[in-house]
């Protein structure tokens, strides 16, 4: 055996462990072939192979798989036409559980059904050769359970790959299917689904329906040395009423492949499993270069039509009027809501799980849920969602004349969603701050009024706040006006000014003590009347004014010695608690005034023009002015002696 230096690069998708009994049970495959580098004739080459991971159909990779590269049948080797050019073996890379789609929006796939698919990989140098290569892979056998081939579980499996002349001049690489095979067709529906491949070299592609392909060599299991050239592979052996363009029951719509687009269509009428196989024909400027194949097990089952629109509703904690709605329907392609504001336009989505925020709280709106609108599977529900009241926040305060205690609480509202309130913070805007459902704070006069805030925090985390004015009463402007000086024993007119009562003190020198300007007659020298003046809110300011009561005296001695010896010469008024002087009159025996002056530190020297006056008694008669005003009076008798 001739086998050509390889570099092997291996990967798989793969589904269970394996099981040596039920190791047969291939479900599909296809292979392919990519030129890596012209130059180094080096290609890529893939196996890629199904098999069922439950039930009856349920088996194990191979691992590893064999692959042979046989040359052309014209450049056969004549001693041995049956030897490969090159056989190598692929080891099991990391598998893959394929999706059951229906390709169908309304129906869903049981669960009965699971496919796994594994990628075989190996990179090879292929030199150029005329005729080309054939690439293939055998086992043996198939599921026992196909409805469309005799006696399926002796039958084998078989895919090759011709690798012509003009494919290896211009390092062709095959076509490649895109899509996974369907693993389920929904029984008495129509099936559309896309078997079209990609082409790396951008060459046209042909779609048929074609053979599924079994070989002529008795091996069971695992074929280690596939070593039968293609001339040797033939058709699996079709049931009466089958064949490769007609593999499953479907009388009235027939499977069919555009033969450029590869879009397949059957309705199966008839449950079952069947081999199907489609190619593609690869050329480039009318030049055929490569057929492909892919040979799959289809499975027609019933399908299940389960779909119902509902949904519930969960309000937001913290946001008012946001509400989260749980799309809970069966069967959902795609949906459509409506959240019942008839003003609007845009009270509508197609999220799956959306969220939307009214506007106004307190209210029910009638939702609706219409899911796969346009498709048959079409349904809605209409539900009554109440948005919750919303949550405030507020601040009461009772009002204090400033300087006095002022009293908060607060005047919160929460719904269910919020939680209770687990704290309050304060700030009064004065630099104060305080924590509690009931609080309180003194107000000075620096500002007119003080921004309070108020922020609570709710048990399931919802923070909201409010900033309120806060104004106080201004005290009265209580005046008890002007200190006041008056001769003892006379009465002072108070004057109070600036608030709505008054109260003064003390009583006992007033003759009333709740009027605004009541009469003092204070009986010592200085006496301090306090004014309490209230305003109409109960605010107090206190004031007080001084009332000086002062007795007025004038003292003249009785007598004086105007002889010159500087000792009581002269005669002087000796004045207490006077301010003035207006008159002071002396008069001799014959009422002739031999002195007169208004100067209280003027004094008589017993003279009259410059003449000494008799020895004798002489009259005087004043008067004075007190410092509250009033005149003050006095008359006497000096003696003058010598």
């Amino acid at each position: 055996m001739n086998n050509l230096y390889k570099v092997v690069t291996l990967i798989l998708l793969s589904f269970l462990p394996f099981s040596i009994a039920k190791a047969s049970h291939i479900i599909g495959g296809e292979l392919y072939y990519r030129c890596l580098d012209k130059d180094l004739h080096l290609y890529e080459f893939g196996v890629k192979l199904y098999v069922g991971c439950t039930g009856a159909e349920f088996a194990y990779f191979d691992d590893p798989i064999y692959v042979a590269i046989y040359d052309s049948i014209e450049n056969a080797n004549p001693s041995n036409p049956l030897d490969p050019i090159i056989e190598f073996s692929m080891p099991l890379p990391p598998t893959d559980t394929l999706v059951n789609n229906t390709y169908n929006l309304c129906l869903t796939a049981p669960n009965s059904i699971c496919v796994e698919e594994a990628l075989y990989k190996s990179t090879e140098f292929l030199p150029d050769k005329a005729g080309g290569y054939f690439m293939t892979y055998q086992r043996c056998c198939r599921n026992a359970i196909i409805a469309n081939i005799v006696d399926p579980g002796s039958v084998g499996a078989s895919w090759y790959l011709h690798i012509t002349e003009d494919a290896l001049a211009e390092c062709n690489s095959s076509p490649v299917f895109k899509n996974y095979p369907p693993t389920i067709l929904c029984l008495d529906h129509p099936f559309i689904y896309d078997h079209s491949a990609f082409d790396y070299d951008g060459d046209s592609l042909v779609y048929e329906l074609c053979k599924a392909s079994s070989y002529n060599y008795n091996t069971w299991g695992i074929v280690t040395e596939p070593s039968i050239p293609p001339s040797e592979e033939f058709s699996v052996p079709y049931l009466t009423g089958y064949n490769e363009s007609y593999p499953m029951y479907a009388p009235t719509d027939s499977m069919k492949i555009d033969p450029k687009t590869g879009i397949l269509t059957v309705t199966p009428t008839k449950a079952g499993t069947y081999v199907v196989a489609i190619c593609v024909s690869e050329y480039r400027n009318g030049k055929l270069l490569t057929v492909n194949k892919r040979d799959f097990q289809f499975t027609v089952l019933a399908c299940l039509e389960t779909y119902y629109a509902d949904f519930t509703y969960n309000p937001d904690p913290c946001i008012d009027g946001l509400i989260q709605f749980n799309n809970t329907s069966v069967g959902v392609n795609w949906v459509d809501w409506d959240f019942n504001i008839d003003t609007l336009s845009t009270d509508t989505s197609t999220e799956i799980h959306p969220f939307y925020k009214y506007g106004e709280y307190g209210l029910d709106y009638q939702v609706k849920l219409i899911i796969n609108d346009s498709l048959d599977c079409v349904d809605s529900i209409t539900k009554t969602v109440t948005i919750p009241p919303a949550k405030f926040v507020g601040i009461d305060f009772v009002k204090a004349c400033v300087f006095d205690l002022t009293t908060f609480s607060e005047t919160t509202y929460v719904n269910q969603y919020n939680g209770a309130i687990t704290k309050w913070e304060w700030e009064f805007g004065d630099g104060g701050t305080a924590s509690g459902k009931e609080v309180s704070n003194i107000f000075g006069d620096s500002l007119s009024f003080y921004l309070t805030k108020l922020k609570i925090t709710t048990e399931n985390g919802c923070v909201d706040s409010i900033i309120d004015t806060v104004d106080y009463f201004s005290l009265p402007m209580t005046d008890a006006g002007e200190d006041t000086l008056i001769d003892l024993g006379k009465s002072a007119q108070l004057h109070g000014s600036g608030a709505d009562t008054y109260l003064w003190s003390p009583a006992e020198f007033l003759n009333a003590t709740n009027i605004a300007e009541p009469l003092a007659t204070p009986v010592d020298s200085l006496t301090i009347f306090y004014l309490l003046g209230t305003s109409k809110e109960g605010c107090q300011k206190l004031d007080s004014v001084k009332v000086d009561a002062r007795k007025p005296q004038i003292i003249i001695p009785s007598a004086f010695t105007p002889n010159g010896d500087n000792n009581n010469d002269v005669i002087y008024l000796i004045p207490l608690n006077i301010t003035k002087l207006e008159v002071l009159k002396i008069y001799n025996r014959w009422g002739q005034v031999v002195f007169e002056t208004n100067d209280l530190t003027a004094g008589w020297d017993g003279t009259f023009n410059g003449e000494p006056q008799e020895v004798g008694t002489y009259v005087y008669y004043y008067t004075a002015v007190t410092p509250a005003g009033s005149k003050f009076t006095g008359k006497g008798n000096i003696a003058l002696l010598r």
